[in-house]
């Protein structure tokens, strides 16, 4: 049941609703299907709520309430994580492959067109750490021993979303579908991505801009009545003189 009774709380919701969700999304929804042990990892998904007992796919129960049972995933991925190599399918192909668990997402990644990109295994020691996370910008630490994938299970939407390393503009993948991914450099970084639509700051600065010009005729037209108050004072004050 989708619904947005957690956001009351800040948590995130792979059930959350939203009437104008993007399509990807739907597609997830319609043939991976949200019961999907897969798709949970792929979206950073630890604990399953229900309010009815569920030993079917193997869940380890966390909490049990009288209204309420919390179970764990015990494959959850993190939100962040370098994956070994890529494969080029198409959109219903990877869907499928997502809804048949016929992969592991630590191993491979799928782009619906190749970025003909030189990619090494990740070393066992290599890191994707978050420094700061919020809706509209995020930002991680990387250490890397060559040309890795890194994997975000954020949603991907090409419309206003930038990626930085090192401050630098990199181009952000496609990745399984409805996710995103970049390439970072051996060495150590800095990753950020920031929604930065056009569309966005050029609203931002005119409403600004009108806020400005409003307040200034209103302290302008406030100046001018005091001065016109004063001046109505001025000769009582000089008779009671």
């Amino acid at each position: 049941k989708y619904n947005n009774m957690f956001a009351f709380w800040r948590l995130q919701s792979a059930y959350g609703y939203q009437g104008a969700k993007i399509r990807a999304y739907q597609d997830v929804a319609e043939v991976v299907r949200l019961r999907n042990p897969l798709i949970w990892s792929l979206m950073n998904v630890k604990y399953i709520l229900t309010s009815t007992p569920d030993s079917t796919l193997g869940l380890g129960l966390v909490y049990n309430g009288p209204d309420m049972k919390v179970y764990g995933n015990p494959v959850s991925l993190p939100r962040a994580f370098f994956v070994n190599r890529y494969e080029v399918a198409d959109g219903l192909t990877t869907l499928k492959k997502i809804a048949s668990m016929s992969f592991d997402p630590r191993d491979v990644m799928y782009f619906q067109e190749d970025p003909k990109l030189s990619i090494e295994a990740a070393h066992p020691a290599a890191r994707a750490e978050f420094t700061r996370y919020s809706i509209h910008d995020l930002e991680l630490n990387t250490t890397t021993a060559g040309n890795n994938l890194l994997f975000f299970s954020e949603t991907y939407y090409p419309v206003g979303w930038k990626a930085y390393i090192d401050g630098k503009e990199t181009p952000i993948y496609r990745a399984n579908y409805l996710f995103r991914a970049v390439m970072v450099p051996a060495g150590v970084h800095k990753v950020e991505m920031k929604f930065e639509p056009k569309g966005f700051f050029i609203g931002k600065n005119l409403s600004l801009a009108a806020n400005i010009v409003t307040l200034g005729g209103l302290g302008f037209f406030g100046f001018g009545e005091l001065r016109k108050r004063k001046a109505r004072k001025q000769p009582a004050e000089q008779v009671r003189a």
